[in-house]
Parts: structure tokens; C-alpha cells; sequence
């Protein structure tokens, strides 16, 4: 089964590929909570992105014309790109040097997934304000099949760390299908190309088989010469971050600090409720779930690099502290 993921995922990619316009961008993300010292609950992620060049509003391709097949939400026509990711997430809980099950902590689990995106760039409102709409299909394996147990005791393994030893007691191969749309708006202040400031406020929904939930918050980011896009994201946003410039910058420089704050609403999650059609183990998870993420960002023509660190309340009523954990970008547009 992980191998079908893996080898859709390349076909995705190569098929994306072959549409590509100019100004195409690739990111890949580490995000671990070592450098809180913990090794817990969401305890390591990895995504790799590519995003194709845009297509102009009209464009007779098949992201031209999947565009205007799906609703604009009240937003003006504009140009619109395709995008591909694959992803692995991995949940232990506190304690995991036990090979029992512990009833009152989270589940092992690992989530392996490709997702498909289609953007739209286009204005909103009467005053027009820049947004972005992204439309996400992922597609994926909760269970065994993730190789989540072998990826993280590999790493222990290879840094001289404690296995872990209860992922007997894991999640069981269940599919994961999850359909995911946002929008995020930009307000900017300031000289573009120079000092500037933005209020990027966001909102969107998920619903499927992993993630059920509604988010809304806002990031605010400062900095010199802002780049073309609508911030700076992490692996478990609802909407993908899109890097890249428009080709009219003068300066090859471009430096950045921001923060986040999020709420969401949760429905349903499965790496907490457990699985669908096999019996496991589950925990009682909150309903309203807050996050709050600051960092920097640097980039020099192509390339950027973004730091951040992500705070996240319980997210189940027996957690016995928030979680915390780091996250690093690395971006190429060309």
C-alpha cells in the first residue's frame, strides 16, 4: 500500500511537470519537536511540494479550464496553478518506552498522503483585495502502511536514541481521503520592493476521513521586500504555501519576521477518534483546538529559508501540557 502512494505521488509529479510555465517553486518541510526535547504526540512531519508556473485567467490548459469549474466564492477572475505534495506524519504519545497500550494518551499512528492543488489568485470585494483560494485533495493510508514505525526508530536508531517500542499498539491501514478549501486575503502597508507590512487573515474547512474541521485566523508579517505571495505556512495549514516572485523585483534580497494565531473547530480527527472500521484505541479530543506559530524567513533571488516555531493547545482532555515544536522551509522558485 505505501508503495502505491509513492508511486502515485511520482506520477503525479512528472505529470505536473510536463504542463510547466516559468516561475515554477519547490519546498520541502522538517518539522520536530526535538528542539523542545520532547519526543511526543505530534512528534515529526516531512513534506516536499512542487507548485507549476501560472496559467492566465482563460487559459485553454486543463488548469485553466478546472478553474473556472469550481466555484469563486465571490472571487474575481484571475491566474490559477497546479501543485503536488507528498507527506508523512508521525503520532507517539508521552510516553512511548512502554510496549503496553496506555488508554489515557494519544495513539501511535502515521499518516503517509499525496495531495493535489489547484490555486486561484483574484480579487474580493468592492475594494478588490488580493486573495488566494486553494483547493486541496489529499489522498493517503492511516496504519502500518505509512511506515511510520520504521521511519522514526531508523532515525532513533541512527542518532543513538531509544527506540520506540509501542507502535504494536498503532492505528490500523485504514484509507485517508480529505477534500480541503481556504482563502487568504492580503492587506498590505508600505512601498512594495521596500519596508512593508501585511495582515494576511485566512479561513477554510476540511472533511474527510482524517481531518473534519473549520479554521479561521490571520498572520501579520514585516519585513524587506515582501515576496508575491500569501505567507508563510506549515505542514498541517489547511491551505499550502506557495512561494515564488513575479519576476519584477529589483532587489535580490528578501527578509521577513511573522506570527500567526489560528482557532479551529474539530470535528472529527482520526488520529485521536481513532479508526472507522476497525476497533483501536481513541482518546476524547477537544473540540476547539488554538495555535499560535512566529518566525523568520530569508531568501536571496530563488532560494529562501523560513524558521518557525509552532505552539499548540491540548488537543485532548487528558494532554497534560501544550505542544510545541519547530519547523523548517526550504524553498526554490525558478
Amino acid at each position: 500500500m505505501k508503495s502505491f502512494w509513492l508511486a502515485a505521488a511520482a506520477a503525479s509529479m512528472v505529470t505536473l511537470r510536463a504542463e510547466s510555465l516559468l516561475h515554477a517553486w519547490s519546498a520541502g518541510w522538517l518539522e520536530n519537536d526535538l528542539v523542545v526535547n520532547t519526543d511526543r504526540h505530534y512528534t515529526h512531519g516531512t513534506l516536499f511540494s512542487h507548485f507549476l508556473g501560472e496559467h492566465p485567467e482563460g487559459d485553454e490548459s486543463r488548469v485553466g479550464r478546472l478553474a473556472t469549474w469550481l466555484p469563486s466564492m465571490g472571487q474575481g477572475g484571475g491566474p490559477s496553478r497546479w501543485g503536488a505534495s507528498l507527506g508523512q506524519n508521525i503520532y507517539t504519545p508521552d510516553d512511548n518506552l512502554q510496549t503496553a497500550l496506555i488508554p489515557n494518551d494519544r495513539p501511535y499512528a502515521g499518516y503517509l498522503y499525496t495531495s493535489w492543488h489547484l490555486a486561484r489568485r483574484g480579487p474580493v470585494g468592492r475594494a478588490g483585495v488580493s486573495s488566494q483560494d486553494t483547493w486541496t485533495l489529499d489522498l493517503g493510508i492511516v496504519g502500518p502502511g505509512s511506515g511510520a514505525e520504521q521511519a522514526q526508530n531508523t532515525v532513533h536508531r541512527m542518532r543513538d536514541f531509544q527506540e520506540a517500542l509501542g507502535w504494536g499498539n498503532q492505528l490500523q491501514n485504514e484509507p485517508a481521503v480529505n477534500l480541503k478549501y481556504a482563502r487568504v486575503l492580503r492587506l498590505s502597508s508600505g512601498t512594495p520592493g521596500g519596508w512593508e507590512s501585511q495582515l494576511l487573515p485566512h479561513y477554510g474547512v476540511s472533511a474527510g476521513t482524517v481531518f473534519t474541521l473549520a479554521a479561521v485566523g490571520a498572520q501579520f508579517r514585516m519585513g524587506w521586500n515582501l515576496p508575491e505571495n500569501f505567507g508563510h505556512r506549515n505542514i498541517g495549514d489547511l491551505m499550502p504555501a506557495i512561494g515564488g516572485r513575479t519576476g519584477e523585483e529589483t532587489s535580490h534580497w528578501s527578509l521577513q519576521l511573522f506570527a500567526t494565531a489560528e482557532g479551529r473547530v474539530v470535528g472529527w480527527n482520526m488520529l485521536l477518534d481513532g479508526n472507522i472500521y476497525h476497533d483501536s484505541h481513541s482518546v476524547d479530543k477537544r473540540p476547539v483546538v488554538g495555535e499560535f506559530k512566529g518566525g523568520a524567513s530569508i531568501g536571496y533571488r530563488a532560494v529562501s529559508l523560513t524558521l518557525m516555531q509552532v505552539v499548540r493547545s491540548k488537543e485532548y482532555d487528558l494532554q497534560p501540557s501544550i505542544d510545541t515544536y519547530g519547523s523548517l522551509a526550504l524553498g526554490i522558485s525558478w
